[in-house]
C-alpha cells in the first residue's frame, strides 16, 4: 500500500513541480538525502521494496523502507555534482561521501575556518570517510571546486 501511495504522490508531483525544480531529493530515516536530477526523461521504478531512478543511463536506488520523506528542489540537497568528471560531496551528521577521480584533495572546515578534514582520494569513484558533525555550516572543497552546506 505504502508503495502505491508513494508512487502516486511522485507521478503527480513530478508532473506539477519538475517545470519548476530540477532535483527530487529522497531523505532517509537517519537524515542523509540523495537527490536525483530530473528531467524528461526520467524513468521512476518501485522494484523489490526499492525505488529506482533513472536518468540519462544513470541509475539510483533507494529503499523505500528507509524513506522518511521526498521533496522537489531547484538545486541538489546537500550535494555538489559536476557532470563532466562525476565529482560530488554530500555531509551527514556522520561523515562525509566522496566521489572523484583519484589524487583529488578534499577538505572539510568550520565556516569560520577551522579545518576539520583533509585528505588526498587514493582511487576513483566513490570513498565514505567518518567525520563527527554537530549542526551548523561547512565549508566543503573537493579539488577547486568549494560549496556551503548546512547540516541539520
Amino acid at each position: 500500500m505504502k508503495r502505491i501511495i508513494i508512487g502516486a504522490l511522485l507521478l503527480a508531483s513530478t508532473a506539477q513541480l519538475s517545470a519548476q525544480h530540477e532535483y527530487l531529493t529522497l531523505r532517509a530515516k537517519n537524515g542523509d538525502e540523495t537527490s536525483v536530477k530530473v528531467t524528461n526523461q526520467t524513468v521512476l521504478k518501485f522494484e523489490n521494496g526499492n525505488l529506482k531512478a533513472t536518468t540519462n543511463g544513470a541509475t539510483t536506488e533507494f529503499a523505500l523502507s528507509n524513506l522518511k520523506a521526498f521533496f522537489f528542489a531547484a538545486q541538489p540537497t546537500g550535494i555538489a555534482e559536476s557532470a563532466a568528471n562525476k565529482t560530488f560531496a554530500k555531509l551527514t551528521a556522520s561523515g562525509i561521501v566522496v566521489s572523484a577521480p583519484a589524487q583529488t584533495k578534499v577538505a572539510v572546515a568550520t565556516i569560520d575556518g577551522r579545518n576539520l578534514l583533509t585528505f588526498e582520494k587514493l582511487t576513483d569513484g566513490v570513498e565514505t570517510r567518518s567525520l563527527r558533525l554537530a549542526k551548523g555550516v561547512y565549508v566543503v572543497r573537493v579539488g577547486e571546486t568549494s560549496q556551503t552546506v548546512l547540516v541539520l
